[in-house]
């Protein structure tokens, strides 16, 4: 563990009563491009979202619960695919902050038939965002199923932002 692991672990215990709750927490990544020297276990050169594929970067994770607080942060090299960071993030929470349920939520980046299935082997609740046209089931399933659509209204900083959200359960937790 470096001294970032014990202080986010101290700042979510002194967070934490009788009634946390932490169930329901989303993750997120971002690359971040440096100059210079250094950087020689993260530093490597991959896809940069920052559109400076001349730069090494470092892919920065974080993890942050429903009250929008961070929980914790997670650095990989910088040519780590997305798809490849969702498990060992969620290990690395069950183990650093003793969590064995909580609903991770995460976007398309993030999904493959191994991420989803080692969710499930986990018995880890998970909303994963989905390529909304190109993928069949997401077009065939859930686009065609019947439910009526609620907005869903998110204040933020400049106005709101009104979504149209309905619940389709596809698969073994299918009601």
């Amino acid at each position: 563990r470096c001294v970032k692991d014990v202080i986010e672990e101290q700042l979510f215990e002194r967070r934490r009563d009788l009634f946390t709750d932490l169930s329901l927490v989303f993750m997120d990544t971002t690359s971040l491009c440096f100059y210079g020297e250094g950087g020689e276990t993260l530093g490597r050169r991959g896809h940069s979202k920052d559109y400076r594929p001349d730069l090494a970067q470092m892919i920065l994770a974080l993890v942050i619960d429903a009250e929008g607080r961070p929980i914790c942060t997670e650095m990989v090299p910088g040519n780590t695919a997305d798809v490849k960071i969702l498990m060992p993030v969620v290990t690395r929470l069950r183990e650093r902050f003793g969590i064995t349920r909580a609903c991770v939520v995460a976007d398309r980046g993030m999904i493959s038939a191994e991420t989803v299935a080692a969710l499930e082997a986990l018995g880890m609740e998970y909303i994963l965002g989905a390529r909304e046209r190109t993928s069949r089931l997401v077009r065939d399933v859930v686009l065609n199923d019947k439910a009526a659509m609620v907005p869903l209204v998110l204040d933020r900083q400049h106005g709101e932002t009104q979504l149209w959200v309905k619940e389709v359960r596809v698969g073994k937790g299918k009601a």
